[in-house]
């Protein structure tokens, strides 16, 4: 055994059978394992530095030591004869005084020599304590693993000549543990213990302590400008997608982690088309924009993505339909799951996936309402370590989420904002197929789909910086990419998306006891205002609501959250204003646009959604049909028509040259003076409309109203 590939080379020349080592203690514990059971000699060199080190000398020492502490047998070292540095330089040396390298016998009696007279000096190194299993299987570890630590304090291990997948130091099959245990079954021709296998992993995590944390991801990643998708086969490929195409890679750039729950992408081929897809979707053409629109969405990490909800009586696809889509998504052994029954049946399995699919969802609970709300916009579950007493692991994630359902019942309204429902139609007996015709189909069609997808991800992902909207949904990212998706493909899935504000608001206020009162009382009688525990006295208390609340603060809480679905359906919801001792709360009734109006009047993705509003044609909103707080009086409605020429007819139907002369304006200021100065509503008006006068000087119209009111006051 010597020291670098010089010196290899000169033993060969010399008729002798060598290794070398890396350095002059490396590679011990591999030599020892591919050596075992050979009669070795450990040859140092002859290096003395000039603070009297010998490190040559002193690491074939250790070399032999560590080989015979594993052999448990002596194993012999020696130096280089007096005058020579390493093997190298004695034969440098017998060239000189005329050894021909090319005559192969000279060289042979030659490196005889050498040899006896590196055995008559050699020594024994004695072996010592035998290595412990524990200490073998660590070694095992760190030579073929760099251990690391997770963003979120879990330790991992990564092969290094392997995939860029992180696997866990314990846990399932993959873990770090059990290949440790297959490895020294491997190299050591024996058997590890299930001690030494824990004693190895709490060394490992130990060492881990030391690393600094880094981002490891779960099927979905950016990387600079691109997005990284794992392939999740066993090599470790992975999918780049940007602005310029899409590729496939031999090895990630971004750090992966696995879990049972995942499998495998198809291997995406050019070539193919989306339209392919709607052969194993049973959707409808107007929707299929919103489909493609939630696919690409899911490809984006770091974005809340709304839960799609597929709707439909029995027999419309809707289980097929969510099993295809997560196979080109996050492919799983179990695609398609059962609504959990607790919070921890929720956290762990939705962890281990990037994409959860809930089958025939028959009702959505307030608890189960919340944590889809959570997961989409990201949540975290705190729950105890396992092998300890007071550790705590926090389980966070922000996921993709798809539900199933013939009747998912009431949504609330958090939940609300956050879906995009999608109705199947009931499939012919003539167009069923079979499972198996189903899943040949996905086998030949998948591969050719997931190109097209990524090709239009790329596209899609060229045009977003370009997109410009004045207004977007709560769901932003998602509607800028709807959007983005609309100028590539010159579909219409932004303007759909909104228009699915109406029917949900209704279906929030439907399913809520509390909403739907609030809707049979505005309408009734109109604007309302007043005091939490005044409106619950008003609405009154159901025989047969659950979630009726019972005190006025809970009726406020309530308020609150069906705020955003009643101003849908046409019902402003005022809180009362933190200064507002009285804490009045106000319900006004808007004009509410129809979904037509609202589908037409969608901003368009361009940039261009003034222009766009101004050349909508009919059904468009303009600002006089914007809704208001509250509908203003007939004497101001008269004020501000007689101030901008429509007074006494149709007129011009222009909007007001001005704020101040807006009747919606106007009666804001009033409702404003009536509540916080304590006045009658006629006092209030008549002193919003003197102040207005003396803003913009007298006019005909505004002295004969005033007249009006004070001879109504009088």
């Amino acid at each position: 055994m010597v020291e670098g590939a010089s010196d290899v080379a000169a033993a060969v020349t010399l008729g002798l059978s060598a290794v070398g080592r890396p350095s002059n203690s490396g590679g011990a514990d591999d030599l020892a394992r591919l050596l075992e059971l050979r009669k070795v000699l450990v040859l140092g060199e002859n290096d003395q530095k000039a603070n009297g080190a010998w490190p040559g000398r002193d690491g074939a020492g250790r070399v032999a030591g560590s080989i015979a502490g594993e052999w448990q047998q002596p194993v012999q070292w020696s130096m280089p004869p007096h005058g020579s540095k390493d093997l190298r330089a004695w034969l440098e040396a017998r060239v000189r005084d005329g050894l021909d390298l090319r005559d192969q016998a000279a060289c042979a009696n030659a490196g005889k020599l050498f040899l006896a007279s590196v055995t008559s000096s050699a020594r024994e190194a004695e072996p010592g304590r035998k290595a412990t299993q524990a200490e073998l299987l660590v070694r095992l570890a760190l030579q073929r693993y760099r251990i690391g630590l997770a963003s979120d304090r879990q330790p991992f291990a990564v092969e290094n000549d392997g995939p860029n997948i992180a696997l866990p130091l314990r846990g399932n099959a993959n873990a770090l543990r059990a290949v440790l245990a297959r490895d020294y079954r491997k190299h050591c021709n024996g058997v590890a213990s299930a001690s030494a296998l824990t004693d190895a992993v709490n060394t490992l995590r130990g060492e881990s302590c030391d690393c600094t944390p880094e981002a490891v991801h779960l099927r979905v990643a950016r990387h600079g400008a691109a997005i990284i998708v794992d392939i999740g086969d066993e090599a470790g490929r992975a999918i780049e997608v940007d602005a310029n195409g899409w590729r496939v890679l031999e090895r990630s750039p971004v750090l992966f982690r696995r879990t049972g729950l995942g499998g495998p992408l198809p291997l995406p081929e050019g070539g193919g088309t989306t339209d392919e897809l709607w052969q194993l979707l049973n959707v409808a053409t107007d929707d299929r924009p919103l489909v493609l629109g939630w696919l690409l969405a899911a490809y984006i990490p770091d974005i809340p993505h709304p839960v799609l909800l597929f709707g439909g009586e029995h027999g419309s696809a809707k289980s097929s339909s969510a099993r295809t889509l997560v196979e080109l998504v996050d492919p799983s052994p179990a695609p398609l799951r059962t609504q959990p029954r607790d919070l921890e049946g929720w956290a762990i399995p939705v962890a281990g996936s990037w994409v959860s699919a809930f089958d025939n969802v028959s009702a959505i609970p307030g608890w189960w309402s919340d944590l889809l709300c959570k997961g989409v916009t990201g949540d975290g579950w705190p729950k105890r370590e396992l092998y300890s007493d007071d550790g705590v692991a926090v389980l966070a994630f922000q996921r993709v989420f798809m539900l199933t359902s013939i009747d998912a019942g009431a949504l609330r309204g958090d939940l609300g904002d956050r879906v995009l429902l999608i109705d199947l139609a009931r499939i012919l007996p003539t167009q069923r197929r079979t499972e198996l015709a189903l899943a040949e189909l996905r086998r030949t069609v998948l591969p050719r789909v997931l190109g097209a997808l990524l090709e239009l991800l790329a596209q899609v992902l060229a045009a977003l910086p370009s997109v410009k909207c004045s207004a977007l949904p709560r769901m932003a990212d998602f509607g800028l990419l709807l959007a983005a998706l609309d100028q590539v493909r010159g579909t219409d899935a932004f303007a759909r998306y909104e228009a699915q504000g109406a029917r949900i608001a209704d279906e929030v206020i439907e399913g809520d006891a509390v909403g739907a009162r609030i809707v049979e009382l505005v309408r009734a009688r109109g604007d309302w205002s007043g005091t939490a525990g005044t409106l619950l006295e008003e609405l009154g208390e159901p025989t047969q609501a659950r979630d009726w609340p019972g005190t006025p603060k809970k009726l406020g809480g309530q308020l609150r959250r069906l705020a955003p679905a009643l101003r849908t359906s046409g019902i402003e919801v005022t809180p009362p204003d933190r200064k507002d001792k009285r804490r009045i709360w106000r319900l006004c009734c808007e004009r509410r646009a129809s979904a037509e109006d609202t589908a037409q009047t969608a901003r368009p993705p361009d940039g261009r959604c003034a222009e766009a509003r101004a050349d909508a044609g009919p059904g468009a909103n303009d600002d006089r049909d914007r809704p208001c707080a509250s509908e203003p009086s007939s004497a101001l409605q008269h004020h501000a028509e007689a101030d901008s020429g429509r007074l006494g007819g149709a007129g011009d139907c222009k909007p007001p040259p001005s704020s101040s002369t807006d009747p919606e304006s106007l009666a804001e200021r009033a409702a404003i003076r009536e509540f916080d100065g304590g006045m009658t509503r006629t006092d209030a008006e008549e002193r919003t409309l003197r102040d207005r006068a003396e803003q913009d000087g007298p006019n005909d119209a505004a002295v004969a109203i005033l007249t009006t009111l004070a001879d109504a006051a009088s």
